[in-house]
């Protein structure tokens, strides 16, 4: 499930964060949410950037399941309702799911590196 624009924008001006963002995709925005990869295939196009060069940090399952649909980059962060789905379902990794926010900052600087070098989703030299 996607949230509404209202929502999104009173999160983000709640936390000051406006001039920091580019692009917000919402529930509006899209004729198919969250697992299906539209939402986020949508923000890489309003961006202007291809999808292998995005990195997600999602929380929920099917947040995982749609950007790993459009062929980004995750780092999952796991929470407590969360953390089971994220493990069994094997949609990343590991190693890029993250239990701790205060390793949330090490791990996307490990992904951005990744992305920077080609290497997939998976760690392994891209095509």
């Amino acid at each position: 499930m996607m949230s509404h624009r209202e929502y999104v924008l009173h999160v983000v001006r709640s936390l000051e964060i406006d001039d920091m963002i580019d692009v917000i995709v919402s529930a509006e925005d899209v004729s198919r949410g969250k697992p299906d990869p539209q939402p986020y295939l949508l923000a890489a196009e309003k961006l202007g950037v291809s999808p292998q060069k995005c990195l997600v940090l999602e929380d929920s399952v099917n947040g995982v399941r749609s950007a790993r649909a459009a062929g980004m980059h995750v780092v999952a962060i796991a929470t407590a309702f969360t953390h089971a789905g994220l493990h069994a379902d094997e949609l990343v990794d590991d190693c890029w799911i993250v239990h701790d926010p205060e390793n949330l900052a090490r791990e996307v600087q490990a992904r951005i590196a990744l992305i920077d070098t080609d290497v997939d989703n998976y760690g392994t030299q891209a095509a």
